[in-house]
């Protein structure tokens, strides 16, 4: 039994994927599958191969669901979705988010380094 929950922690479970894209994001497959699509399975901002987590093996990088944090924290919340980014992306905008970010860009565009 232990080896059993041991597992499921590692192996790619659909069913259990969808249901967290529902209570977390309320993301149906229809719409997780759309934002694949537009993204063309990269991620938003530095554009890498993501793995595709709908099917049994994942090929590419972990994939995170980015959202507006500030849109809602409670699961009764509405949550915006803004897209699919990669887990490093996704880490650098949740530390980076609002005026910080917008301080950084334009320090970064003051001297034509973006």
């Amino acid at each position: 039994m232990k080896d059993e929950e041991e597992l499921v922690g590692k192996v790619p479970n659909v069913g259990r994927y969808l249901a967290n894209l529902w209570i977390n994001y309320r993301l149906r497959k229809e719409d997780f599958e759309r934002l694949w699509q537009d993204q063309n399975g990269k991620c938003g901002s530095c554009e890498v191969q993501l793995g595709y987590p709908l099917e049994d093996k994942e090929q590419g990088v972990r994939l995170d669901i980015d959202h507006d944090h500030a849109a809602g924290e409670k699961k009764s919340d509405i949550v915006r979705v803004r897209g699919l980014l990669c887990h490093r992306c996704n880490w650098y905008i949740g530390q980076l988010e609002g005026r910080v970010l917008r301080g950084m860009v334009k320090y970064l565009e003051k001297w034509g380094n973006l």
